[in-house]
């Protein structure tokens, strides 16, 4: 049994990660996401199974990026944004 055979999901995981943190580098949106969707087409015509788990990997890295992304703009959006970094006494019930 090889590695690749027993660790495919961790890698799969991995790159869905390292996605969602990308977006903290740079923010591409939806051209990511789109890239995504034409990878992760690509990989269902493909044979090799080697293959097609490199093309899910890099779809995934593309979907955590383009979602990243978009939750990185719905925070920026947020009313909230303005009181970040200030501190006030609150109770909590």
């Amino acid at each position: 049994m090889t590695l690749l055979s027993r660790a495919w999901p961790h890698l799969l995981l991995a790159s869905l990660c390292l996605g969602l943190a990308s977006a903290n580098v740079a923010r591409p949106g939806w051209p990511a996401a789109l890239a995504a969707v034409a990878v992760a087409g690509l990989a269902v015509v493909v044979r090799r199974s080697a293959w097609r788990l490199a093309l899910l990997g890099v779809a995934l890295l593309a979907a955590g990026w383009g979602w990243g992304s978009a939750r990185l703009e719905a925070i920026d959006a947020s009313p909230l944004s303005a009181q970040v970094g200030e501190t006030a006494v609150a109770r909590v019930v």
